[in-house]
């Protein structure tokens, strides 16, 4: 049985779709894009058109939708994890010298 979270046409040619996009912003712009889904996830609970209510009763189509709200919340914060993975193997100190020739005060 294919995810219903994140189905196997995510993924047609070998390559998840999230990480498409991941690779093609920045990390900033992945965080914005992770918030925008899961604020449409959480707005739409409960909402969703008469044929998927069809499908699911009320109840599991409200949890469809907060499992999904919750799998992009675990994608942003692996991103943060990201990001501070990088703070901490390359730290900028206050007092470090940066070679800017359009700052430079000769």
């Amino acid at each position: 049985m294919s995810d219903p979270i994140n189905p196997d046409h995510y993924k047609k040619g070998g390559i998840e779709t999230f990480d498409v996009i991941k690779a093609k912003q920045t990390k900033e712009e992945t965080i914005g894009y992770c918030k925008g889904n899961e604020r449409k996830y959480q707005d739409r609970r409960g909402l969703k058109n008469a044929v998927k209510s069809e499908r699911l009763s009320w109840a599991k189509q409200c949890k469809e939708e907060c499992c999904k709200q919750r799998w992009y919340l675990d994608q942003e914060e692996k991103i943060y994890d990201e990001i501070i993975a990088e703070e901490i193997a390359s730290p900028v100190t206050p007092d470090e010298w940066i070679d800017d020739p359009l700052h430079d005060e000769d």
